[in-house]
């Protein structure tokens, strides 16, 4: 996907927070929550997504793009065949606003995207 559409939606923000907290957390922490022990052994080390500093290196399309086809050589596996690009879309909307929250936010926010039918 070369154009993202605007990722600025609660919505998506939430149901981003349900998928990234049952596929990306485990590599790459959340707020409050650390990194899982086999993850803190991978070379190169996960990126820190809640990280202000991820989108001057990376672009929406970019970020995109990782998550559905992987990096070669890395522990950064292919989610293009696990999440729709809807879904990819949502997680890329949620890892904006990471940045922002606090461990308690955080909590609360998967568990609203969890009741949701």
């Amino acid at each position: 996907m070369s154009v993202v559409p605007s990722l600025n939606d609660p919505k998506m923000e939430e149901a981003g927070s349900h998928h990234f907290q049952g596929t990306c957390r485990f590599c790459h922490g959340a707020p409050g929550i650390a990194r899982v022990e086999f993850a803190q052994g991978l070379y190169p080390s996960p990126p820190d997504l809640g990280s202000a500093d991820l989108f001057q290196d990376m672009n929406d399309a970019e970020i995109f793009w990782i998550i559905k086809n992987g990096l070669k050589m890395t522990g950064m596996p292919y989610f293009g065949g696990i999440h729709s690009d809807q879904e990819i879309l949502d997680i890329v909307a949620f890892i904006h606003r990471m940045s922002t929250l606090q461990p308690e936010q955080y909590k609360a926010m998967v568990k609203e995207a969890t009741q949701q039918p």
